[in-house]
């Protein structure tokens, strides 16, 4: 739980590419080591609002960016944390499905590929409490 809350710490306000990237790989691994385990328990909350401020990612690599951070490579690390435990289920689904009530094409199309993940990785049993919203 200590390492969990010091990614929190670590992440809250980060806006740099490079370290948001290493953050959301770090959050993703707690998250397959200890999320099933009730270990972190205490700070699922807070780690689920410290990633899901990213969602949906709309980063734009400024011209002749150096270190060749892309969208889709956060895309893929916040999504990464998102499915790492069912434990953020809970939090995730609702957000997500929040999102595909935007009017932007691009944020509900990253909505619905996000909640396909999350379907696919969260499975039937955490997904059930989620179905009848998912069919609106």
């Amino acid at each position: 739980a200590n390492l969990a809350a010091g990614i929190v710490n670590a992440m809250e306000g980060e806006k740099d590419p490079r370290c948001l990237l290493t953050c959301l790989g770090v959050a993703a691994q707690v998250l397959r080591a200890q999320g099933a385990s009730g270990a972190i328990d205490d700070v699922v909350e807070e780690l689920f609002d410290v990633t899901a401020c990213y969602f949906p990612i709309t980063f734009t690599p400024p011209p002749n960016d150096p270190y060749g951070i892309t969208k889709e490579q956060l895309v893929e690390a916040l999504r990464g944390v998102f499915v790492a435990s069912a434990v953020l289920a809970p939090h995730v689904v609702p957000l997500v499905l929040e999102k595909l009530e935007a009017t932007s094409e691009d944020v509900k199309l990253d909505a619905l590929a996000t909640l396909a993940v999350c379907a696919d990785r969260y499975g039937a049993v955490d997904m059930e409490p989620h179905l009848d919203a998912v069919a609106q």
